[in-house]
Order: structure tokens, then C-alpha cells, then sequence
């Protein structure tokens, strides 16, 4: 029977370069059985590789007109046509979009319901593959990942108690992967950890496609690796500053959030870690039985779930002794950016002035350019 391997994420996980590395390798795939079709449809901030994506409708509290509902439908008619298509030619489809994770627990409509509803009707079946990542770590992330490149203001302590302290299911593993086998049981579903230890030659892509059954000794391309460091300490928190201010426009929000970015890039500081070691135990406590159980029941094996080493690191604190370094690094980021523009703009300007002295050169001389252009002709004739 056909497969749909399905990637659901979770966030921060590497999703984004598993997806590069299936459409950078798709004629392999091929080769082998597999497809990674590529969907007709754009987003706002979301990559052409996330293929899964059409099948998200919004968060449950998200209300819709007809207009944007029959949109989504279309999408969905347009988006499994693609997918029966891959399936007529193929014997295995990888589909994979990182908020699927999310989505099963919050969304107006779950999406792996409706993929399970066109598994049935079109008869193929569905392999359900999720890596998961220690939770602090993942919350840590995710946090720093919404400051950098979204306008999240607040702080982790606000982020954490409004997005999951209350809401735990993103991260209590064991609930979400209940979800899951009840709708395509447990044999359907593959559990990975988001630790290199733990991968197959310390390496995700590979461990992913041993984890869709592909041969994993085929010559695999390997994309270029590309910069998407988290912020570090203070750059992070200028960041959020900026994110609370409402008197930029677009262009100039853009600005200096590239700015921070480029000063974070070039600083030799640590990446924050937001929580002390014992608020770090205090956290992990609250998981220890839901990770026993997501490696008893969904992996098999003996090993705990996560590594449980505690490092004894610095929790950030906004007042710190690199604060002056730091700000520093951003002011000559930004003045050197500046400069350099300005140079180039000068540049540019005087090649202007130079244009328009032999506009007005030509325009007091009519007869002159006439002889000289006619001159330039015969000579060219000869």
C-alpha cells in the first residue's frame, strides 16, 4: 500500500532543514520510490518547502468568512490533487509542515483528520513522523525564535505563562502523541529525538530518511549550510525593546532588527539561557512521567527520553557586565552601515552630476554634438 510519510515537526527541531534537504535531493527520491511534491501556493513568511501547509486552516479561536473558507477548500481540493497525483507515480510521499504539531492540539480544524479522511477514501496509509526536543531547551528556543523574527515583547517568564504553563500540551509529548495514535494508531507513528547523539551518523538528514525507509547510503546532496543563529543576551533584548515600539514604520523596524541581528552575529557572547539550574529541575520535573512514557510506549527502548544533565549556566539577567561591549557593537554596526551607504551614495551622486555636465554640455552645443555624431558615422564607414 502507499505511504504518506508525514512530518509534523515539532518546531526547532531542524524542520526547515529537513525540508531543504528533501527538495534539494527530490530526483534521488524519485529514484528510489519516494516524491516530495512541491505545492502551488504562497504564504506570508512561510517557506514553498513547508508542502503540508495547506492542509492548516487557522487556531480554533480564528473566525473565518465564507470568502476565506471557500479559499481554504479550494486549497485543500488543489493541495490533495497534487498529493493523488504524487501517489499515481510514486510509492511513498513525504509531506512535512513544522506547525502540524501545533496544530493538532489548537487549530479550527485538525489536519492530520483531514489527511486520515483522504487516506481512506483514496487508500493509502499514513506514517506519522515527530522529533522532539528536551523542554526547556525547546521553550528557551521557541521564545528567542518569536523575539528574533516576530514582535514578541514579552519576556520568557510572560511567553512561558501565557503559552504553555497553562496550556502545556505543545510540550506534555506523551498527550499530543495520544492524539495522534487514536486517530492512526501507534504503529503509524515514529518518534525521534532531537539530539545528535542520537541520530544516525550524527546526522538529521540522514536519520530522517532512515525514518521514511530510504536507503540512507544513496548519494544524498546536502544543502548549504545557512546562518540562523538565535540572538544572543543583550541583542535579544534590544530586540524586544524594539519590538515594543510603535513609532517605526515597516522600513525602519526592518532596519534595525537587521542591524541586531548582524550585531549579535558579530558578538563572541554566549546565547542566553533563561532559567537558573534549579528552575531548569523545577521545569523538567513537571515532564519526568510524560517522557517515561513517550519512550515506553511510542519509542521502545531503554534509554530516557532527553539527556539529564543539568549544566550549572549563568541564568541572563538584563543588568550584566557585557551590556557596554554590546551596545557598543551595535552603534558601530549601525554607523559603519550608515557610512557605507553614504559612500556609495555619494558615489552615485557625482556620477549623476557627471551625466547631467555632458547633458548640459551637449544641450548648449546642438551644433557640435550634430558634427560630431556625424563625423563619428563616416569615420566608421572609412
Amino acid at each position: 500500500m502507499a505511504t504518506v510519510y508525514f512530518h509534523i515537526g515539532t518546531t526547532k527541531t531542524a524542520t526547515s532543514s529537513i525540508q531543504k534537504f528533501c527538495r534539494l535531493n527530490r530526483k534521488l527520491l524519485h529514484k528510489h520510490g519516494y516524491d516530495f511534491p512541491i505545492m502551488p501556493f504562497s504564504y506570508p513568511r512561510v517557506k514553498i518547502v513547508r508542502n503540508a501547509h495547506f492542509l492548516l486552516a487557522g487556531p480554533a479561536t480564528q473566525t473565518v468568512s465564507p470568502k476565506q473558507e471557500r479559499k481554504f477548500q479550494e486549497r485543500l481540493e488543489t493541495g490533495f490533487s497534487i498529493l493523488h497525483g504524487s501517489l499515481s507515480k510514486y510509492d511513498k510521499v513525504i509531506l512535512t509542515d513544522e506547525d502540524c504539531w501545533r496544530a493538532i492540539n489548537y487549530a479550527r480544524i485538525n489536519p492530520l483528520e483531514l489527511l486520515m479522511e483522504d487516506a481512506k477514501i483514496h487508500g493509502y496509509e499514513i506514517q506519522v513522523i515527530v522529533y522532539l526536543r528536551r523542554q526547556d531547551s525547546y521553550l528557551i528556543s521557541q521564545w528567542n525564535q518569536r523575539v528574533k523574527s516576530a514582535t514578541l515583547s514579552k519576556t520568557f517568564e510572560e511567553y512561558y505563562e501565557n503559552n504553555f504553563a497553562r496550556v502545556p500540551l505543545r510540550t506534555d509529548y506523551a498527550g499530543t502523541l495520544d492524539k495522534i495514535a487514536d486517530m492512526v494508531g501507534k504503529d503509524h507513528i515514529t518518534v525521534r529525538r532531537f539530539e545528535p547523539s542520537t541520530w544516525i551518523e550524527n546526522s538529521i538528514y540522514l536519520d530522517f530518511m532512515d525514518a521514511v525507509g530510504m536507503d540512507i547510503t544513496a548519494p544524498f546532496g546536502y544543502p548549504e549550510r545557512e546562518i540562523n543563529n538565535a540572538l544572543k543576551g543583550n541583542f535579544l533584548e534590544m530586540k524586544r525593546s524594539l519590538n515594543r515600539n510603535i513609532t517605526l514604520d515597516a522600513d525602519e523596524f526592518s532596519y534595525f532588527s537587521s542591524m541586531i541581528r548582524r550585531s549579535s552575529n558579530q558578538s563572541d557572547a554566549e546565547k542566553p539561557w533563561m532559567l537558573s539550574a534549579d528552575e531548569t529541575r523545577t521545569l523538567l520535573e513537571k515532564y519526568e512521567e510524560s517522557n517515561r512514557r513517550v519512550v515506553r510506549e511510542y519509542i521502545g527502548d531503554d534509554a530516557p527520553l532527553f539527556s539529564n544533565a543539568i549544566e550549572d549556566v549563568v541564568k541572563w539577567q538584563p543588568v550584566n557586565e557585557r551590556i557596554t561591549d554590546d551596545m557598543f557593537t551595535f552603534v558601530t554596526t549601525v554607523t559603519v552601515d550608515l557610512y557605507r551607504k553614504n559612500e556609495q551614495l555619494a558615489e552615485e551622486n557625482l556620477k549623476l552630476r557627471n551625466d547631467l555636465d555632458r547633458l548640459k554640455d551637449k544641450l548648449r552645443h546642438p551644433l557640435r554634438t550634430i558634427w560630431n555624431r556625424i563625423f563619428r558615422k563616416k569615420k566608421k564607414k572609412k
